[in-house]
Order: structure tokens, then C-alpha cells, then sequence
């Protein structure tokens, strides 16, 4: 029995405010002190919370029904700000990897007459099954088990012609590696669509499993964490070219294609 309505709302949120200070103090100390994988797996259950009203409202939790319906349709066409980068012909197949999918990707189903073969993985993928299951969703692509950070283990170097991630990677336990991971799994001319809000985890007092930010500073993208930072214009410019790197509507796109000569060997580690 929950006695919440016995307190005075103003000291609710004064306790509520409190309670996200003092996990955020923990949490910041456990980045310190290098337990950065240990303080994401103990935020993994507040996700999975914030889906499951998702799933069970079909989007309309955050006012967000059309594009659940995006997401569920076998059909949904890929979009628009993706097909523009891609140069894959008619007729061929698309490889696509959506890192930190969430229970349902966010890329199209369909593209002319290619094939499209689209990969999801997220950490938290089986919870987000047995929530499908047990609210009659049946999604065209299936989020498999997974983190960034292992994907180049799990599928191999070259093996994508699209590597997606839209606001998942500041969740990692190692966004540096996510990133160097999704480099090296992308094919040599294949694109990688970064799209996350800035600074997240700052202006958000670490809660959940933000765990990373994301910046522009000068028109390049930063990756961050304290004093743990890659600039990834400069410092992966050896791999990327840089096609897109700009706010949009509020939100961070980041778009590379992976250059053809580039070396594969020990981007990650």
C-alpha cells in the first residue's frame, strides 16, 4: 500500500528532487572511480518502465501514436533524411544496424525494390519482447540482445551499409567504444546517422541510464563524459568523412560515410 497521498505534494517533489541529487552524487563517484558498466546495469530497470507505457499506450504515453504506427508497419517507407546519404542501387541489398533500438527501430521497412535488412539491437531487448508478446505486438523487425559496445565482435568489421543510432548512445557504459565500434562495423562508403540531444546527461543529473553526452562545439561532434572525451570529426577523421554535422530541431545529426581506404584494425579498442 503506498501512503504518497499522505504527503504534501511540495514535499513530494522536494524528496523526489533529493533522491535524484543523491543517486546522481553515487553515480558521478562510480564514473570516478572507473565502475562506469556497473552504475549503467544498476539504471537498467528504470527503461524499461518508461516502454512498457510506451508499448501499452501505443505511443500515446508521450503523444507519440503516429509514429508508433511508423514503427509497427511492415510497410513504413525509409525515410527520407536516410535514402538521401545512401547509395545503395535498385535491386541490391541494404544492411542496416540500429544500435540501441529500443523495442521497435526507427528505419523505414521498405526502399524501392532493394532488400532491406534491418538489425535492432538494444541491452534491454528481451524485456522489450516479453512486453510485445504480452500486449498483442507483433514488430515487423524483432530488437535483438545487445550493446554497442559489441557489436563489432557479434557481426563483424564492413558489415553494414547503415549503422543507426538516434538518442541511445548516451545510454552506453562506454559511449567512446559505442561510437569506435559503429565506425569500424560500417562498410567502407556505408553511412552512420548519429542523432541525439545535447548534453543530455548533464542537464539531466545522470538520472536513468544517461550516462554520456553529446555536444557540437565548432561544428564538429563531441563525446563526453568528465574528463573522458573524443572528438570524433578529428579524431576519427582517418575513417569519416563528414556530411552532416548540425543542430536539427533541437537535436544533434551527426552524419559519416565510412571512406573506403580506411584500415579496420583496432578502432575500438
Amino acid at each position: 500500500m503506498s501512503f504518497n497521498h499522505l504527503i504534501p505534494a511540495s514535499i513530494r517533489g522536494w524528496l523526489f528532487w533529493r533522491r535524484v541529487r543523491v543517486l546522481s552524487f553515487f553515480k558521478r563517484a562510480g564514473h570516478a572511480l572507473g565502475l562506469g558498466r556497473l552504475t549503467w546495469k544498476m539504471s537498467l530497470p528504470s527503461e524499461v518502465s518508461f516502454w512498457e507505457d510506451y508499448i501499452r499506450t501505443r505511443g500515446g504515453n508521450c503523444h507519440a501514436e503516429e509514429e508508433f504506427t511508423f514503427r509497427t508497419a511492415a510497410d513504413s517507407e525509409l525515410q527520407p533524411w536516410l535514402r538521401e546519404w545512401l547509395n545503395v542501387p535498385d535491386g541490391t541489398e541494404l544492411r542496416a544496424l540500429d544500435v540501441g533500438a529500443g523495442p521497435l527501430t526507427w528505419i523505414g521497412k521498405k526502399w524501392g525494390d532493394r532488400r532491406l535488412h534491418i538489425v535492432a539491437v538494444d541491452p534491454l531487448a528481451d524485456s522489450y519482447n516479453t512486453l510485445m508478446d504480452r500486449y498483442g505486438i507483433q514488430p515487423p523487425v524483432r530488437t535483438e540482445c545487445g550493446n554497442g559496445e559489441d557489436i563489432v565482435a557479434r557481426f563483424g568489421a564492413q558489415a553494414f551499409d547503415l549503422v543507426f543510432a538516434r538518442n541511445s548512445l548516451d545510454h552506453s557504459f562506454d559511449a567512446i567504444r559505442a561510437v569506435t565500434s559503429i565506425v569500424e562495423v560500417a562498410k567502407p562508403g556505408g553511412v552512420i546517422f548519429l542523432w541525439h540531444n545535447p548534453d543530455e546527461a548533464e542537464g539531466l543529473d545522470y538520472q536513468g541510464l544517461h550516462q554520456w553526452n553529446f555536444r557540437l562545439e565548432n561544428g564538429e561532434l563531441i563525446v563526453w563524459r568528465g574528463t573522458h572525451k573524443l572528438n570524433v570529426n578529428r579524431e576519427l577523421a582517418e575513417h569519416l568523412t563528414v556530411l552532416r554535422c548540425e543542430l536539427h530541431e533541437g537535436m544533434i545529426q551527426a552524419v559519416f560515410r565510412k571512406r573506403c581506404t580506411t584500415r579496420q584494425v583496432g578502432l575500438h579498442q
